[in-house]
């Protein structure tokens, strides 16, 4: 829940400096760009982008206390990209022209 608040608390941030400076395109390039860098780092810490062999060989090398860190962290940075993504498509679609 934490991770949520601090990326709608990032997202409330930036689409206060891009009122505040008059450009609404900033706001959803800025945090599409961040969420969709969290959720990258969210699949990396998952082995999301490597073949089996290469999550077999990290298993076997890695402890329990590591996997369950990079799963934490995992889940963590994909609740912060979620507010992130959805605040990055709220802002598009009420900044196009009608």
């Amino acid at each position: 829940m934490k991770s949520m608040l601090t990326g709608l608390f990032i997202a409330a941030a930036i689409g206060l400096v891009s009122w505040s400076a008059g450009n609404s395109a900033w706001s959803y390039e800025a945090t599409g760009l961040l969420g969709a860098a969290c959720w990258a780092f969210s699949g990396m810490f998952l082995n999301s982008f490597v073949s089996g062999t290469r999550v077999r060989a990290n298993f076997a090398t890695e402890s329990e206390t590591d996997r369950s860190d990079q799963t934490n962290w995992a889940f963590a940075l994909f609740l912060t990209g979620l507010p992130l993504l959805v605040w990055a498509y709220a802002a598009y679609v009420l900044s196009r022209p009608s």
